[in-house]
């Protein structure tokens, strides 16, 4: 499997730095971005297979970011960072953005593991069931063409049981 792919989004330097510097180090490819807006450029230019955004940045908020990547990007995981342990903005943030989880700054590096790898699970799960979804479209495509053609196959043929 290919080293995944993380995008962590925040105006602060400080908090990208220690991010990626932790995730890195449990090889991890980790990018960079210090808007949301610049965050959506990454994304038309990496897949990405989870996003870390803040919630409080300059320019789109974290929830505006991450609703608009749940409308284009439905299958990237994505979890909240904050600095202020809100529920109105935590509840806003899974009914709306669809988040999968929310971490308070600052963090502790075990816990901030932990919810990157079970995230990290999630999302290859979900690859997963796509690709056999994919694979059983086709294979139902593949038995409609063959019954087609052979209408013949599908049907029962009545036979008489010998006593």
């Amino acid at each position: 499997m290919s080293r995944r792919c993380i995008l962590v989004v925040d105006d602060e330097q400080a908090i990208l730095d220690l991010a990626a510097n932790t995730l890195e180090k449990y090889d991890y490819q980790v990018i960079t971005a210090g808007s949301g807006e610049e965050g959506l450029d990454m994304l038309i230019r990496h897949p990405v297979d989870l996003i870390i955004s803040d919630q409080r940045m300059g320019g789109i908020s974290g929830i505006e970011f991450l609703k608009i990547v749940k409308k284009e990007y439905p299958n990237i995981i994505t979890i909240m960072l904050t600095g202020f342990a809100e529920t109105e903005t935590a509840m806003r943030a899974v009914n709306e953005a669809g988040i999968y989880k929310f971490i308070v700054k600052p963090w502790n590096i075990a816990d901030f593991r932990n919810t990157v790898e079970r995230a990290l699970d999630l999302h290859h799960l979900i690859s997963e069931k796509d690709a056999l979804m994919k694979k059983l479209a086709l294979q139902k495509k593949i038995l409609q063409k063959i019954q087609k053609e052979y209408p013949d196959i599908t049907r029962l043929k009545e036979t008489s049981a010998v006593d």
